[in-house]
């Protein structure tokens, strides 16, 4: 992301996802994720044991051909974005672990929607505007950073991104999905599936306070969004750290 702000740019992102699913704000409760999902050209599917090599195999069969990517791995995977664009022909797509908890399965599709919208969206509008016949394709593979009693760390993982040109592939390192990215797509997860302002009112619901220990207030208000404690705590440590650079 190339803005000064990048946080401030996430949660205008998340704020119109959620304008152009028919909400002026956040819906309380909880997120309807696939109503959400359901306004973009990307579709999700469950796959069992997912690797990148599993990914792939899937992505075959439902295209009847074969993506070419580099370096194909079967290291375990939560999750798996694949998107393409080339001549006009688009392809998008979020893999999920079939054997994930639902809190899990959800976390990952939403942070792989944020790549959706953060890295590859823009990017491909700029192609787009400059009228350039490049076609695009961006991966990112996502794990689960080991728990921690004290972390509130939460995926990691990594992916590419390719140009094609006259149907070669060119790497491009602008908007290869590395660390900083990761960051990215985790705030942009915790911030569509734990919208601030409801967030805000259920803390105040239950007369509690930020300055609680965050394992406390993840542990009561997990269950409540349909989210894992994890990142609950991630997204109360956020919304901490905002409010003590104010005092």
């Amino acid at each position: 992301m190339t803005r000064n702000n990048p946080s401030l740019c996430i949660e205008e992102t998340v704020q119109g996802v959620w304008a152009d699913a028919g909400y002026d704000q956040p819906a309380s409760g909880i997120v309807p994720l696939f109503e959400i999902i359901a306004n973009y050209p990307i579709w999700i599917s469950e796959v069992e044991n997912l690797t990148q090599s599993r990914a792939i195999n899937f992505l075959t069969e439902m295209i009847r051909q074969a993506p070419n990517l580099e370096a194909i791995s079967d290291d375990p995977l939560s999750g798996f974005f694949y998107a393409y664009q080339f001549r006009g022909n688009f392809l998008g797509a979020i893999l999920i672990e079939k054997h994930d908890s639902v809190v899990r399965r959800r976390f990952s599709i939403a942070h792989e929607l944020g790549h959706y919208k953060l890295h590859y969206e823009p990017f491909l509008e700029q192609l787009n505007k400059s009228g350039s016949s490049e076609g695009l394709l961006i991966t990112d593979e996502m794990i689960y950073k080991a728990p921690k009693d004290d972390s509130i760390d939460l995926t990691i993982g990594g992916g590419d991104q390719l140009h094609l040109q006259m149907g070669e592939m060119d790497r491009d390192t602008r908007i290869i999905i590395d660390e900083t990215k990761e960051v990215e797509a985790n705030q942009f997860a915790a911030s569509l599936l734990i919208p601030d302002g409801v967030l805000r009112e259920r803390i105040a619901a239950f007369h509690l306070s930020l300055r609680q220990p965050h394992g406390f207030l993840a542990s009561r208000l997990a269950s409540e969004f349909l989210v894992s404690k994890e990142a609950m705590a991630y997204r109360l440590a956020a919304i901490y750290k905002e409010e003590s650079s104010w005092a």
